[in-house]
């Protein structure tokens, strides 16, 4: 992904570079000329060769390329950061909804704040390093011009450095996977934390339970990995401040003992160059350091298996499809399989092979107990679960990506409501538009939540509900999308009496008169008289099939 987005803006980089490299040139002239003026102090008639005005200039020329490189540079690193993190969010809209649910949310998130961030932390310091890397270069060039006796001497210390710097990283790198690896179930027990907080505080057994075994361990090892990574690199920029200034005593008595013919003014220029790479030299590694942060992520969003961005951009594209006509919908021999092997674990769920039927103007009602697969038989009608083999038909023309009917046509002609539904702030209309503020509000007071939300330019006031009211939300996005198959799983279930009738009573029977296809999971057997046809699932199979007169 950074490869693709450096060659990308190549020339930027290279116009940088230069004038990093002109500054970096203009800074060691400036050095060999204190050196000159260092040198020749005390001598007879010693005149600078280089007047204040021209000294003064070289600065103004070390000032100016040095802002203008930085100034491209850091341009770039900010449009890079952009594009990375537009690119993560296309992989993961692109990503099948399958893979995202296998990952986890924690991860996703994990991604998109830690992953996103520490890549942005990262190319943030782009700049430096290039300005840095330059004139630590441009330095060591000078030094071999100089004295290329003394600088095999720097050469060979520096080199020391380098091994040593490279090990630290690794060891560093290792407990800094690991720590990210702490990270992502962090954020889990804080979903844990935030959406169990009723059932903590229910159970002393539970809370201790959750402190002790959990989240203390967890708050340890993410202790001990933090202070071994960022001990390594505390001790590795001690130890380079420590080589720097060993470095430049090597020089003075090597160049006393060895060289004794060498003038003065070599160990004078070594001297200052190498304290002049002190800062440079010290950047170049903080960005090794981040330079791990960023492959960390890189590695972490890899292993996601996120589809590439041009997955989503290519179907953002395209015209939105027409909805369907969908007369009627038919499921023949559907098998899925869900497999979970996270955790050491092992735990697989078939549904299959199943066949249905669902028509327009009727309502369905797909029943069953807690695990019989009604929500993956939902997920599957829907289009958010691809089926391992089989064919779903509407209106007698097959779906898939080589069929009459594509897999996106098909799903934008349905509306679905999950048992975990999310409620979002914009309504949309069956365009994709801001929906009308008056519809909205009419709903609104079908659904008793005009009291509690108002909609202004298509957007709620307020999404902050209790669960049920959270579900007339929802709802209320169905409405307005007004699809030709609406889904509900479990969409009663957290409704008073009085809602509750009403759904079963007036709102699915106005769906009905509609012509829609109704699909409802549902435990209210009181309310079975309200379908023409009855579902029951048992262990992933559809063992019963029933007409309602």
């Amino acid at each position: 992904m950074l490869k693709t987005l450096f060659i990308r803006f190549k020339w930027q980089i290279i116009l940088a570079s230069v004038l990093s490299t002109i500054s970096a040139f203009l800074g060691l002239k400036m050095l060999s000329i204190i050196t000159e003026i260092i040198g020749g102090i005390g001598g007879v008639d010693f005149e600078p060769a280089y007047s204040f005005l021209s000294f003064s200039a070289i600065a103004f020329g070390v000032i100016s390329f040095g802002v203008l490189s930085q100034f491209i540079l850091l341009k770039l690193s900010t449009t890079v950061v952009y594009e990375v993190r537009k690119t993560i969010l296309e992989r993961i809209l692109g990503t099948d909804y399958a893979i995202i649910e296998k990952n986890g949310n924690h991860k996703i998130m994990a991604a998109m704040k830690d992953d996103v961030s520490s890549i942005s932390a990262g190319l943030n310091l782009l700049p430096d390093f290039i300005y840095s890397a330059v004139t630590v270069i441009l330095c060591l060039s000078y030094l071999i011009y100089s004295a290329w006796q003394l600088f095999l001497l720097v050469a060979a210390v520096i080199l020391l450095i380098i091994f040593i710097t490279r090990l630290v990283l690794k060891y560093a790198l290792v407990y800094q996977e690991s720590l990210r690896e702490d990270h992502d179930q962090f954020f889990s027990n804080l979903n844990a934390l935030s959406n169990g907080g009723k059932e903590l505080h229910v159970s002393q057994n539970r809370k201790r339970h959750f402190y002790r075994a959990i989240m203390l361990p967890l708050f340890k090892s993410m202790k001990n990995k933090t202070m071994k990574a960022s001990g390594a690199f505390i001790g590795l920029d001690s130890f380079v401040s420590t080589m720097v200034f060993f470095l430049i005593g090597i020089v003075i008595y090597v160049s006393l003992a060895y060289f004794p013919n060498f003038e003065s003014q070599i160990i004078v220029t070594f001297t200052l160059v190498i304290l002049y790479m002190v800062e440079p030299l010290g950047r170049v590694i903080e960005v090794g350091d981040e330079a791990n942060e960023v492959f960390v992520a890189l590695n972490k969003i890899t292993r996601l298996k996120l589809e590439d961005s041009s997955v989503f951009l290519s179907s953002i594209e395209k015209p939105i499809p027409q909805q369907l006509h969908c007369a009627e919908i038919q499921l023949k021999d559907i098998v899925f399989i869900h497999e979970n092997k996270e955790d050491g674990d092992s735990y697989q769920f078939k549904l299959g092979p199943v066949s249905a039927e669902f028509k327009s103007g009727e309502i369905t009602f797909i029943t069953g107990g807690n695990g019989s697969g009604k929500s993956t038989f939902a997920k599957l009608i829907s289009g958010l679960y691809k089926a391992e083999s089989g064919i779903i038909y509407v209106d007698g023309q097959e779906i898939g990506p080589d069929a009459s009917l594509t897999l996106d046509e098909y799903m934008n002609s349905i509306s679905v409501i999950f048992a975990d539904s999310f409620v979002f702030t914009h309504i949309l209309d069956n365009k994709g538009l801001p929906g009308n503020d008056f519809a909205i509000q009419e709903h609104l007071k079908q659904l008793e939540l005009a009291e509690r939300v108002e909609s202004i330019k298509g957007i709620l006031s307020s999404t902050k509900l209790s669960t049920g009211q959270g579900k007339r939300l929802a709802l209320l996005q169905s409405f307005m999308v007004d699809t030709r198959i609406c889904i509900y799983d479990e969409w009663a279930a957290e409704q008073d009496p009085a809602f509750k009738d009403y759904f079963y009573r007036v709102i699915l029977p106005e769906l009905k008169r509609r012509g829609k296809i109704v699909i409802v999971i549902t435990h209210d057997s009181q309310y079975f008289d309200a379908a023409d046809q009855l579902l029951e699932l048992e262990s992933g199979k559809i063992i019963n099939v029933k007409k309602v007169a």
